[in-house]
């Protein structure tokens, strides 16, 4: 993914539900004018604060314990907000609900990337997206793999005007 996302001009991104800080990590280096604010639950977030140490990138990124799902992100902190492989994980409410936290937390013409798997409008496809989420709703409370059409409309609920999606070649099976 990180071939196909374009950070430029994006001086302080949110990374929700960044987990260890592996796409902070790699995005840091690959931008380094970029501060970068890791959003995750705390035994998470000190596992991410040792990775981001030991990358040496712990001057430009930020750990901020808290639960993407419940807590505020801030108002008008943020140029950039990423959910990356975060959402597949969450139901239709809390995804809107999360978007809507973001929406807040994002500076006038701030850019969202949601990155994640996705299938299409008939949600019969692509075969490995549709079998990862027959297994998130068979093992988790509200987890399944949502269509880009469904992405795009919780967007636009939101707030969100000017809204595209890319879909990654094989074998990423995300947009």
């Amino acid at each position: 993914m990180l071939h196909f996302l374009d950070l430029s001009g994006v001086k302080h991104l949110l990374d929700v539900g960044g987990g260890p800080g592996t796409y902070a990590t790699l995005l840091a280096q690959k931008y380094p004018e970029l501060r970068i604010t890791v959003l995750d639950l705390p035994a998470v977030a000190a596992i991410a604060q040792e990775l981001i140490s030991g990358a040496g990138v712990s001057d430009r990124v930020h750990i901020l314990t808290g639960d993407a799902v419940t807590d505020d992100y801030g108002t008008q902190t943020f140029d950039g907000v990423l959910f990356s492989g975060v959402l597949h994980q969450m139901s239709a409410a809390t995804i809107r609900q999360m978007f809507a936290n973001a929406y807040r937390a994002l500076l006038p013409d701030g850019r969202m990337i949601v990155s994640d798997m996705m299938l299409q409008a008939d949600k019969t496809q692509p075969v490995f997206s549709t079998l990862f989420s027959l297994q998130m709703l068979l093992t988790s409370e509200e987890g399944a793999v949502f269509s880009a059409d469904e992405c795009k409309t919780w967007l636009e609920e939101t707030g969100f005007t000017t809204i595209s999606a890319q879909t990654l070649p094989p074998p990423l099976p995300i947009r």
